[in-house]
């Protein structure tokens, strides 16, 4: 079975448990249905299962059609070597993000409450949206293909950020873990999408300040990446 064979397929089993595992509350917003509960323990409870049948089974299945994508992409180092597909990038990347805007839009709109679906649109809604996705992934792939044409040098606030980018993400969620769930602050039910989209952007920013900041001041690596390091290849 070729590469792209195989993540047409994944594609489909991705687009398919998304669509299967909307939710039925009549707009089909949300399978994290722990953030909404206040109590921590109830909530720790819900979040174990959740991981189990959304974090693991749902991922695994849903991962392996962009898995298949990366692999072909780097057999034939499209971005390894970005001059020379500078044409496919330049068509992916259009083209992925126009497929990723507009196909989920629908979903954007039922999760703003600018459009009330039911549970059988709610579903179909989610499974565009995750369809729609994977063109958008391969999109903001190609993208940045060609920004990697035009830059010069290796420094700059987003490099700091992407050595550190295991330490910025895990800091983004203790920020968003603090802030949003009911059984912490509870923002996540008082913020409209707009807010909260906002608050997502002011956090990601702050993280890649703090990355560039650390390393003007010469620290290396982020601590999460030295932890990752030493477990993988031992004390040295």
């Amino acid at each position: 079975m070729s590469l792209l064979t195989t993540a047409a397929i994944g594609t489909l089993v991705a687009t398919v448990l998304a669509a299967g595992g909307a939710a039925t509350d009549g707009q089909g917003t949300s399978l994290l249905f722990s953030s909404g509960v206040r109590d921590p323990l109830t909530a720790l409870v819900n979040r174990a299962i959740e991981w189990g049948l959304v974090g693991v089974l749902s991922q695994t299945l849903s991962v392996f059609g962009a898995v298949a994508f990366g692999a072909w992409v780097a057999r034939y180092r499209v971005l390894d070597e970005p001059r020379r597909h500078r044409r496919l990038l330049a068509r992916v990347a259009v083209g992925g993000l126009t497929v990723a805007v507009l196909g989920g839009l629908p979903l954007a709109l039922a999760a703003a409450g600018a459009w009330s679906v039911s549970p059988a649109v709610g579903a179909l809604v989610h499974g565009l949206h995750s369809l729609s996705g994977t063109a958008g992934g391969l999109g903001y792939a190609a993208l940045f293909g060609l920004l990697a044409i035009r830059a010069t040098g290796t420094g700059g606030p987003l490099a700091a950020a992407g050595r550190w980018s295991l330490s910025c993400y895990l800091a983004q969620s203790v920020v968003f873990v603090v802030l949003l769930p009911a059984w912490t602050l509870d923002l996540g039910a008082r913020l409209a999408v707009w807010q909260v989209s906002a608050l997502a952007v002011a956090t990601w920013a702050a993280t890649v300040g703090l990355a560039a900041a650390a390393e003007r001041r010469g620290l290396g690596r982020g601590p999460a990446e030295r932890v990752l390091r030493r477990l993988t290849y031992g004390p040295r």
